[in-house]
């Protein structure tokens, strides 16, 4: 025998909502040295995720540097940032970090500073940096760019103008 029912089957709307996540940053910054120094990221979320993620750089506060997956080398302030796109079960997120790679000592050695005699024309000294060759480096005498001509007692003067080195000490 068929029974007929009127009873309609009733339902609700049942919503699963996509987990948090965290992306977390890390670039401990350091002191130039001619190779790349950068950072890494991750982000975890429920369910044991746990993945790697792609960094991008920028030079910041009168750094220049474009975005960049690669890590920078030269000397100056950075921004490092990764970010986690939304997917079907997680919600996105980002990180960042600022970080600083600092100029590296530099030293020069005079040579030259006596036995010099007055002829007639400029006496100059000459400098040589540690690291060797460093680009940037001027010399003064008494303030002046002139090599001094007559005989008398100067005070020669370094001056180191490099993105990467600072002038620390000198040696004669």
């Amino acid at each position: 025998k068929l029974v007929a029912t009127t009873e309609k089957p009733t339902s609700a709307s049942f919503v699963i909502d996509r987990a948090p996540t965290a992306t977390v940053v890390t670039a401990a910054g350091g002191t130039y040295t001619g190779s790349s120094i950068g950072g890494s990221a991750k982000v975890t979320g429920v369910n044991n995720l746990d993945q790697t993620l792609v960094v991008s750089y920028v030079g910041i506060e009168g750094t220049d540097y474009a975005s960049s997956t690669t890590a920078p080398t030269e000397a100056g302030k950075y921004r490092a940032t990764a970010t986690y796109d939304q997917t079907t079960n997680y919600l996105t997120s980002s990180g960042s970090r600022e970080f600083t790679i600092g100029q590296a000592d530099a030293h020069v050695t005079f040579s030259g500073l006596t036995g010099q005699v007055y002829n007639g024309t400029a006496k100059s000294v000459t400098a040589a940096t540690t690291p060797a060759d460093l680009d940037g480096l001027s010399l003064s005498y008494d303030g002046s760019a002139t090599a001094p001509t007559n005989a008398g007692s100067y005070i020669v003067a370094a001056t180191l103008t490099n993105n990467n080195y600072k002038l620390v000490g000198t040696t004669q």
